[in-house]
Protein backbone atom coordinates (compact mmCIF):
# COMPACT_ATOMS: atom_id res chain seq x y z
CA UNK A 1 0.00 0.00 0.00
CA UNK A 2 3.17 2.52 -0.08
CA UNK A 3 2.61 5.53 -2.88
CA UNK A 4 5.16 5.89 -5.56
CA UNK A 5 7.24 8.31 -5.55
CA UNK A 6 7.53 11.06 -8.31
CA UNK A 7 8.96 10.48 -11.36
CA UNK A 8 11.25 11.93 -13.47
CA UNK A 9 9.91 14.50 -16.41
CA UNK A 10 10.87 12.79 -19.74
CA UNK A 11 11.47 16.17 -22.06
CA UNK A 12 11.84 16.40 -25.84
CA UNK A 13 11.46 18.95 -28.28
CA UNK A 14 9.98 17.92 -31.37
CA UNK A 15 11.47 20.29 -34.66
CA UNK A 16 10.50 19.98 -38.19
CA UNK A 17 11.13 23.68 -39.17
CA UNK A 18 13.71 23.69 -41.70
CA UNK A 19 16.23 26.27 -40.93
CA UNK A 20 16.72 29.32 -43.59
CA UNK A 21 19.51 31.46 -44.11
CA UNK A 22 19.86 35.27 -45.10
CA UNK A 23 23.05 36.40 -47.11
CA UNK A 24 24.05 40.16 -46.75
CA UNK A 25 26.85 42.18 -46.92
CA UNK A 26 28.87 43.94 -43.93
CA UNK A 27 30.98 46.04 -46.14
CA UNK A 28 30.80 49.50 -45.76
CA UNK A 29 28.81 51.31 -48.21
CA UNK A 30 27.10 48.30 -49.52
CA UNK A 31 24.20 48.17 -47.53
CA UNK A 32 21.68 45.87 -49.60
CA UNK A 33 21.53 43.93 -52.32
CA UNK A 34 21.92 44.97 -56.33
CA UNK A 35 24.40 47.37 -56.06
CA UNK A 36 26.99 48.60 -58.01
CA UNK A 37 30.83 49.60 -56.26
CA UNK A 38 34.34 49.31 -57.56
CA UNK A 39 35.15 47.72 -53.89
CA UNK A 40 37.83 45.06 -55.20
CA UNK A 41 36.39 42.43 -52.09
CA UNK A 42 33.13 42.52 -50.00
CA UNK A 43 32.56 40.57 -46.67
CA UNK A 44 29.07 38.35 -46.87
CA UNK A 45 27.05 37.56 -43.68
CA UNK A 46 25.23 34.41 -44.20
CA UNK A 47 22.98 33.93 -41.15
CA UNK A 48 21.10 30.86 -40.33
CA UNK A 49 18.07 30.95 -38.64
CA UNK A 50 18.97 27.65 -36.35
CA UNK A 51 22.44 26.45 -35.18
CA UNK A 52 24.26 24.28 -37.46
CA UNK A 53 27.25 21.99 -37.59
CA UNK A 54 27.53 21.10 -40.86
CA UNK A 55 27.52 24.21 -43.28
CA UNK A 56 30.89 24.94 -45.01
CA UNK A 57 31.56 27.03 -47.93
CA UNK A 58 31.26 24.26 -50.47
CA UNK A 59 27.00 24.79 -49.78
CA UNK A 60 27.42 28.32 -51.39
CA UNK A 61 26.66 28.92 -55.31
CA UNK A 62 29.10 32.18 -56.45
CA UNK A 63 29.09 33.44 -59.94
CA UNK A 64 32.13 35.89 -61.22
CA UNK A 65 34.10 35.40 -58.14
CA UNK A 66 35.22 33.05 -55.60
CA UNK A 67 34.79 32.80 -52.15
CA UNK A 68 37.26 32.95 -49.00
CA UNK A 69 37.43 30.72 -45.97
CA UNK A 70 34.10 30.42 -44.16
CA UNK A 71 34.15 31.24 -40.45
CA UNK A 72 31.61 31.37 -37.61
CA UNK A 73 33.83 34.52 -35.88
CA UNK A 74 30.95 34.46 -32.84
CA UNK A 75 30.94 30.69 -32.41
CA UNK A 76 27.39 30.75 -32.35
CA UNK A 77 27.20 28.05 -35.49
CA UNK A 78 24.56 30.61 -36.86
CA UNK A 79 26.14 33.90 -38.12
CA UNK A 80 28.96 32.77 -40.71
CA UNK A 81 30.98 35.00 -42.80
CA UNK A 82 33.26 35.06 -46.16
CA UNK A 83 35.26 37.31 -47.88
CA UNK A 84 34.14 37.73 -51.84
CA UNK A 85 36.87 38.36 -54.71
CA UNK A 86 35.26 38.66 -58.30
CA UNK A 87 36.59 37.79 -61.25
CA UNK A 88 35.91 40.86 -63.00
CA UNK A 89 33.63 43.32 -64.08
CA UNK A 90 30.11 42.19 -63.99
CA UNK A 91 27.02 41.03 -61.95
CA UNK A 92 28.08 38.87 -58.95
CA UNK A 93 25.36 36.40 -57.59
CA UNK A 94 25.98 34.37 -54.37
CA UNK A 95 23.26 31.78 -52.58
CA UNK A 96 23.02 28.81 -50.76
CA UNK A 97 20.46 26.06 -52.29
CA UNK A 98 17.84 23.73 -50.27
CA UNK A 99 18.96 20.87 -48.73
CA UNK A 100 22.60 21.57 -48.09
CA UNK A 101 22.74 21.84 -44.71
CA UNK A 102 21.24 20.75 -41.43
CA UNK A 103 20.11 21.50 -37.81
CA UNK A 104 20.64 19.64 -35.03
CA UNK A 105 17.24 17.51 -36.19
CA UNK A 106 18.62 16.79 -39.14
CA UNK A 107 16.34 19.35 -40.81
CA UNK A 108 17.66 19.89 -44.10
CA UNK A 109 17.19 23.76 -45.22
CA UNK A 110 15.54 26.25 -47.23
CA UNK A 111 17.26 28.29 -50.27
CA UNK A 112 18.39 31.30 -49.29
CA UNK A 113 18.03 34.56 -50.81
CA UNK A 114 20.17 35.61 -53.75
CA UNK A 115 22.68 38.33 -53.45
CA UNK A 116 23.62 40.14 -56.10
CA UNK A 117 26.49 42.54 -56.54
CA UNK A 118 28.39 44.48 -59.59
CA UNK A 119 31.40 44.89 -59.73
CA UNK A 120 32.85 48.03 -61.97
CA UNK A 121 36.58 48.72 -62.15
CA UNK A 122 35.99 50.71 -65.25
CA UNK A 123 36.05 54.30 -65.78
CA UNK A 124 33.68 55.81 -68.33
CA UNK A 125 35.01 57.19 -71.79
CA UNK A 126 33.85 59.04 -74.50
CA UNK A 127 32.63 56.82 -76.90
CA UNK A 128 32.34 59.43 -79.69
CA UNK A 129 31.86 62.68 -80.91
CA UNK A 130 29.36 64.11 -83.56
CA UNK A 131 29.27 68.24 -84.62
CA UNK A 132 26.26 70.32 -85.45
CA UNK A 133 26.55 71.52 -89.40
CA UNK A 134 26.94 75.13 -88.35
CA UNK A 135 29.42 74.37 -86.22
CA UNK A 136 27.88 75.66 -83.05
CA UNK A 137 27.25 72.15 -80.65
CA UNK A 138 29.33 69.04 -80.34
CA UNK A 139 27.30 66.44 -79.03
CA UNK A 140 29.71 63.86 -76.63
CA UNK A 141 28.55 60.39 -76.10
CA UNK A 142 29.96 58.29 -72.72
CA UNK A 143 30.21 54.64 -72.63
CA UNK A 144 27.92 54.63 -69.34
CA UNK A 145 25.84 56.44 -67.06
CA UNK A 146 27.66 59.68 -65.75
CA UNK A 147 27.59 61.90 -62.53
CA UNK A 148 29.11 64.84 -61.22
CA UNK A 149 30.30 62.93 -58.05
CA UNK A 150 31.73 59.85 -57.08
CA UNK A 151 28.94 58.68 -55.32
CA UNK A 152 26.48 58.01 -58.23
CA UNK A 153 24.74 61.53 -58.34
CA UNK A 154 24.74 64.64 -59.68
CA UNK A 155 23.80 66.07 -63.30
CA UNK A 156 27.15 67.42 -65.53
CA UNK A 157 27.64 70.93 -66.01
CA UNK A 158 29.50 73.13 -69.00
CA UNK A 159 32.45 73.16 -66.13
CA UNK A 160 32.96 69.29 -66.48
CA UNK A 161 34.60 69.64 -69.87
CA UNK A 162 37.20 71.52 -71.87
CA UNK A 163 37.50 72.54 -75.40
CA UNK A 164 40.86 72.41 -76.66
CA UNK A 165 41.53 73.86 -80.30
CA UNK A 166 44.41 73.49 -82.87
CA UNK A 167 44.89 74.57 -86.49
CA UNK A 168 42.79 76.57 -89.26
CA UNK A 169 41.66 80.37 -88.69
CA UNK A 170 39.16 80.13 -86.18
CA UNK A 171 39.61 80.12 -82.26
CA UNK A 172 38.06 79.52 -79.39
CA UNK A 173 36.26 82.43 -77.61
CA UNK A 174 36.29 80.29 -74.90
CA UNK A 175 37.33 76.51 -73.47
CA UNK A 176 34.61 75.92 -71.41
CA UNK A 177 31.30 74.93 -73.34
CA UNK A 178 28.76 77.63 -73.47
CA UNK A 179 25.54 75.60 -72.95
CA UNK A 180 24.94 71.91 -72.08
CA UNK A 181 21.97 69.70 -72.84
CA UNK A 182 21.70 66.18 -72.27
CA UNK A 183 19.73 62.90 -73.28
CA UNK A 184 20.47 59.66 -71.73
CA UNK A 185 24.05 59.35 -72.47
CA UNK A 186 24.91 62.33 -74.64
CA UNK A 187 25.76 65.86 -74.10
CA UNK A 188 25.16 68.20 -76.23
CA UNK A 189 27.66 71.13 -75.53
CA UNK A 190 27.79 74.89 -77.01
CA UNK A 191 30.74 76.25 -78.52
CA UNK A 192 31.94 79.74 -79.07
CA UNK A 193 34.19 80.02 -81.80
CA UNK A 194 35.83 83.66 -83.02
CA UNK A 195 36.10 83.95 -86.35
CA UNK A 196 35.40 81.61 -89.56
CA UNK A 197 36.48 77.89 -89.95
CA UNK A 198 37.93 77.16 -92.64
CA UNK A 199 37.72 73.37 -91.52
CA UNK A 200 41.47 72.75 -90.91
CA UNK A 201 40.78 72.91 -87.00
CA UNK A 202 40.53 70.06 -85.16
CA UNK A 203 38.27 70.58 -81.96
CA UNK A 204 39.00 68.26 -78.67
CA UNK A 205 36.94 67.66 -75.58
CA UNK A 206 38.01 66.19 -72.77
CA UNK A 207 36.66 66.38 -68.91
CA UNK A 208 37.99 68.33 -66.44
CA UNK A 209 40.20 66.71 -63.68
CA UNK A 210 38.19 64.59 -61.29
CA UNK A 211 34.40 65.94 -62.54
CA UNK A 212 32.67 63.06 -64.26
CA UNK A 213 31.99 59.63 -62.53
CA UNK A 214 30.42 56.23 -63.40
CA UNK A 215 27.56 54.85 -60.85
CA UNK A 216 30.61 53.20 -58.60
CA UNK A 217 32.45 55.87 -58.35
CA UNK A 218 35.60 55.28 -61.24
CA UNK A 219 36.61 58.58 -62.31
CA UNK A 220 36.76 59.64 -65.87
CA UNK A 221 40.61 60.37 -67.48
CA UNK A 222 41.25 63.68 -68.75
CA UNK A 223 42.82 62.26 -71.45
CA UNK A 224 40.76 60.58 -74.39
CA UNK A 225 40.40 58.94 -77.84
CA UNK A 226 36.93 59.22 -79.78
CA UNK A 227 37.15 63.16 -78.58
CA UNK A 228 38.22 64.89 -81.68
CA UNK A 229 36.50 66.44 -84.94
CA UNK A 230 37.23 68.53 -87.69
CA UNK A 231 35.21 71.69 -87.92
CA UNK A 232 33.41 72.17 -90.85
CA UNK A 233 34.31 74.95 -93.22
CA UNK A 234 32.24 78.28 -93.81
CA UNK A 235 35.10 80.02 -94.93
CA UNK A 236 33.56 81.60 -97.92
CA UNK A 237 35.48 81.47 -101.77
CA UNK A 238 37.05 84.40 -102.76
CA UNK A 239 37.99 85.59 -106.01
CA UNK A 240 41.08 88.09 -107.45
CA UNK A 241 40.42 89.78 -111.13
CA UNK A 242 43.25 90.82 -112.78
CA UNK A 243 44.38 91.37 -116.66
CA UNK A 244 46.22 89.46 -118.81
CA UNK A 245 46.55 92.17 -121.40
CA UNK A 246 50.10 93.23 -122.31
CA UNK A 247 50.87 96.72 -122.46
Amino acid sequence: GNNNSASNTFQWTYDSTDPGMTISSTTSGITGSGLTTKDTTITLQFLSTEETADFVVGDINVSNGSLGTLSNPSLDNRTFTAVFTPSGDGLCQISVAGSKFTDSAGNNNSASNTFTWTYDATAPTISGVTLASDNTTMTVTFSEAVYNTNSGSGSLEVSDFVFALSGGTATLSSTTPSSISINGNEYTLGISLSGTPNGSETLTVNPVSSSIYDLAGNVASTSQSNNSISLNDKLGPTMTISSSTVN
